[in-house]
C-alpha cells in the first residue's frame, strides 16, 4: 500500500479506467484518498447481464449512482449492453449525461426481443465530441433534421430499426469526417428509392472503409453511389438487379471484398470491377449462409463487353477460399 500511495492521482485514475466499473467503486474503501478517485474514471462499461441475480432495479440504481456522480471532464467511452427490462427513460438520461460530459465513444446495444425498439434522445445526434458510435439491435433510429456530428469518424449500425426512409441518409450526410462505416441489416425495406438516390448522401469525403451486409431481397441499391469515396468496401448484398448510374466511379477503391453466396453476386462483381479503375486487391468470400444462398451460376452471368481497366493495370492480389471457384472466375475473364 505504501508504494501505491506514491502513485499520482492521474495514474491511479488511468489504472482504474481499465478495471470493470462494478469493481472500481469498491476501491473507495481502501483509504480516504481513494474515496473519490473512482468518480473520475473516464471509461465506463455497463452490462445488465453481468449484474448479480439479474436484478434490473439494483443495476439501474448502480448506473445512476456511478454515472451521475462521475466528475471526469471528458468521458472517453460509455458502453451500454442492456436486456429486455431496460427502460427508455433511463437510457435517455444516461446518454444525455454522456453527451454533457463530451463523450468520445458511445456503444448502445439493446437486446429487447419482443418489446418495441427504443428511440434515443435527440441530443445524441448533435454531440460535437462524438468520434465513435455503435448502435445495435433494439434501437429506433429516428434522426432529427438538425442532426450534426462533426467529429464522428467511426459508425456502426447493426440491425437497428429506421424510423423512415430518410433516416440513414440524414445521419450519414451529417458526418463530414466519417472514415469507417458498417451497416448490417437483416431486413431493409425502402419504399421511396428517391430518398436513397446517391446524390442525397454522397458527401463522405473522409470515408475509408464501409461494410454493407444486408440479407433482404427487392432492395434498390442505387444508394451505393454514396460510397464512391471509400478505399475499402465489404459487400454482402443479394443483387437480383444491380442499378448503377452510368457515371458512377469508385475512384479511390483499392480493396474490395464480395460475398459469393448472395444472389446476383456475379453481376455485382462485374459492375464493381468496371467502376473501380484503381482496384488493387479483390477478395471473394464464401460465408455459406443459407439466407444468402445464391441461385445463380456462372451460366447466368452476363459477360462484359470489355475487360475492366483494373484487370489490365492495377489489380495485384486475388483471394478466394475455394480453388475450384477461383479457377472458374478467372476463366470468365
Amino acid at each position: 500500500m505504501d508504494r501505491i500511495s506514491q502513485i499520482s492521482d492521474d495514474l491511479l485514475i488511468r489504472i482504474l479506467s481499465h478495471v470493470p466499473i462494478k469493481h472500481v467503486g469498491a476501491t473507495s474503501c481502501l483509504s480516504k484518498r481513494w474515496q473519490h478517485l473512482w468518480s473520475f474514471v473516464s471509461n465506463l462499461e455497463y452490462d445488465d447481464s453481468s449484474h448479480t441475480d439479474g436484478d434490473y432495479t439494483s443495476f439501474t440504481q448502480f448506473v445512476y449512482r456511478s454515472l451521475l456522480s462521475n466528475k471526469a471532464t471528458v468521458l472517453e467511452s460509455l458502453y451500454l449492453t442492456l436486456g429486455p427490462k431496460c427502460q427508455a427513460v433511463d437510457i435517455g438520461i444516461w446518454i444525455e449525461k454522456a453527451v454533457a460530459h463530451r463523450v468520445h465513444s458511445l456503444t448502445v446495444n439493446i437486446y429487447t426481443f419482443e418489446i418495441e425498439p427504443i428511440s434515443l434522445p435527440s441530443s445524441l445526434y448533435r454531440c460535437g465530441t462524438l468520434e465513435t458510435l455503435l448502435l445495435a439491435n433494439g434501437i429506433h433510429l429516428d434522426i432529427p433534421c438538425s442532426v450534426c456530428l462533426p467529429s464522428l469518424k467511426i459508425l456502426y449500425l447493426l440491425n437497428v430499426v429506421y424510423a423512415d426512409n430518410g433516416s440513414l441518409a440524414r445521419l450519414i450526410s451529417a458526418c463530414p469526417k466519417l472514415e469507417y462505416l458498417v451497416v448490417k441489416q437483416d431486413k431493409l425495406h425502402i419504399v421511396d428509392d428517391v430518398l436513397y438516390d446517391y446524390h442525397r448522401i454522397e458527401y463522405m469525403p473522409k470515408l475509408e472503409t464501409a461494410c454493407l451486409d444486408m440479407t433482404s431481397h427487392g432492395v434498390d441499391y442505387k444508394f451505393l453511389g454514396a460510397f464512391t469515396c471509400a478505399s475499402r468496401l465489404y459487400l454482402s448484398l443479394p443483387f437480383s438487379e444491380v442499378l448503377y448510374s452510368s457515371g458512377m466511379v469508385f475512384h479511390r477503391l483499392v480493396d474490395l471484398q464480395v460475398t459469393t453466396c448472395a444472389q446476383g453476386w456475379w453481376d455485382l462483381l462485374t459492375h464493381m470491377l468496371q467502376a473501380s479503375p484503381k482496384l488493387d486487391i479483390l477478395r471473394l468470400n464464401d460465408v455459406h449462409d443459407p439466407v444468402l444462398s445464391s441461385k445463380e451460376t456462372p451460366d447466368c452471368w452476363k459477360r462484359p463487353s470489355s475487360v475492366p481497366e483494373c484487370l489490365l493495370s492495377s489489380l495485384e492480389d486475388f483471394h478466394k477460399e475455394e480453388p475450384k471457384k477461383e479457377k472458374i472466375c478467372l476463366l470468365y475473364w
